[in-house]
């Protein structure tokens, strides 16, 4: 099993800084483990591979990313992301994000692929 923390912060150089603000890990380059910095730190290979994310709770350092990794690739999903979490953390992101207001829900939507 390979494991992968996503920096969330970067040098001026771009490697990745100490200082980790948001909480994102890769389990083997397809499943993410919640969704901090998931859409500013995936390479484009990951982005098309992650179909899974694990969401542990609703904090926003481990939710940041997640309406941007969605709205990202949208359009172009052939098949849809799983997000998998407790009952009331998905309350939390459809009451405080996915909420028409913040984001779309994605789920009542529909693209060119079905």
């Amino acid at each position: 099993m390979k494991l992968k923390l996503l920096p969330s912060s970067f040098e001026p150089d771009g490697a990745a800084s100490q200082r980790q603000h948001l909480t994102c890990f890769l389990i083997n380059g397809k499943v993410a483990v919640d969704a901090g910095s998931l859409a500013m730190a995936v390479t484009d290979e990951e982005r098309a591979s992650v179909r899974d994310i694990v969401i542990t709770h609703a904090h926003l350092d481990h939710i940041a990313g997640l309406p941007l990794f969605l709205d990202d690739q949208f359009s172009e999903l052939t098949e849809p992301v799983r997000i998998h979490a407790t009952a009331e953390v998905v309350r939390v992101l459809e009451r405080d994000v996915f909420n028409w207001s913040v984001y779309p829900r994605f789920s009542e939507l529909e693209n060119d692929h079905g």
